[in-house]
């Protein structure tokens, strides 16, 4: 009788978990490229309260009932899951109410006030 030999067996479990490990990585990269924002988004802090309502900087807004929440990664997060005052852009809806948030970093908080203060300015020059 042959005896079994484990190593090969465990040399390819090992190289799938490696492919699947840089397959992974490479996806956390990817979801690390600047995220681009809709033109006309507003910058804030948001807070969520008992849905819908919630507050930016400080004024009550209502979330409309499909409101996405993307975080940093991207990935759609349920209101409930966004604890405390966090830096956002948002998109209103036809009635007011905010249908889109984005979660961002401190330096995408900055650029998008940044690109929202240039915008003002050229508004003004018109």
């Amino acid at each position: 009788m042959t005896p079994v030999r484990p190593l090969p067996r465990l040399r390819r479990h090992l190289a799938a978990a490696a492919l699947v490990l840089a397959a992974l990585g490479s996806a956390g990269a990817i979801a690390q490229i600047a995220r681009t924002l809709p033109e006309g988004a507003e910058a804030g802090r948001l807070r969520i309260g008992v849905f819908p309502v919630a507050s930016i900087d400080g004024r009550e807004v209502r979330l409309g009932p499909g409101t996405r929440i993307y975080d940093e990664n991207n990935m759609i997060r349920p209101p409930g899951m966004v604890d405390g005052e966090r830096k956002v852009a948002y998109v209103r809806g036809q009635l007011g109410e905010v249908v889109r948030v984005w979660l961002l970093s401190d330096a995408e908080f900055r650029d998008l006030n940044a690109r929202i203060a240039a915008a003002r300015r050229a508004a003004q020059q018109r």
